[in-house]
């Protein structure tokens, strides 16, 4: 009889449902396995794509995680610029996106975002709203370490916000910078 191999969804929940007393070890965010665990290929790809420096055409050594909005201009350090709201800006052509990949699933769901800019109230208050989008964002451990792999691997990740983001110390995208930083200082 053939050896069965788990479904990706049933890996992606071991990875994220094991408690921190658990034995097993999750796969490590640059194996093989891990890239095939990971339900969306947009996700995978940012693991297998080459990283290569286009000025001495090698393999990239710098790798820091960026952030901008998205309508900042890109340069070419920004490397892979990963689009990470949950709304994709309106009006932008396909042809005239300025990101490699959208990941709405990393920006805070609709809900958290309505309760941030008041409109089911008075805006919640950025404690609030950094313990809720952590909470939500516990739910794509697999994506973050994705995005982590393609640091490590010797990447440039760049995470980009929306147009109206005035303050980039109070977004989404630097607490998920700084998950992405934590994963990395783990996997070494």
């Amino acid at each position: 009889m053939a050896e069965q191999t788990p479904s990706a969804s049933a890996t992606r929940r071991t990875l994220i449902n094991r408690s921190p007393a658990s034995p097993v070890k999750p796969p490590s965010p640059l194996s093989r396995p891990f890239i095939e665990a990971v339900a969306n290929p947009l996700v995978a790809d940012l693991i297998t794509q080459p990283v290569v420096d286009d000025a001495t055409d090698t393999v990239a050594t710098h790798s820091p995680i960026r952030t901008k909005r998205w309508n900042d201009p890109a340069e070419r350090e920004d490397g892979y610029r990963v689009l990470v709201c949950r709304y994709r800006p309106r009006g932008v052509r396909k042809d005239a996106e300025t990101w490699d990949t959208w990941l709405p699933q990393l920006g805070p769901s609709r809900e958290l975002h309505a309760d941030y800019y008041g409109k089911h109230g008075p805006p919640i208050a950025w404690a609030k709203f950094r313990r809720c989008y952590l909470a939500e964002i516990a739910e794509q451990a697999a994506t973050v370490m994705s995005l982590a792999a393609r640091v490590a691997h010797g990447g440039t990740v760049t995470l980009l916000c929306s147009a109206a983001c005035v303050d980039p110390e109070r977004c989404h995208q630097a607490l998920l910078k700084d998950l992405v930083e934590k994963r990395l200082a783990r996997a070494e």
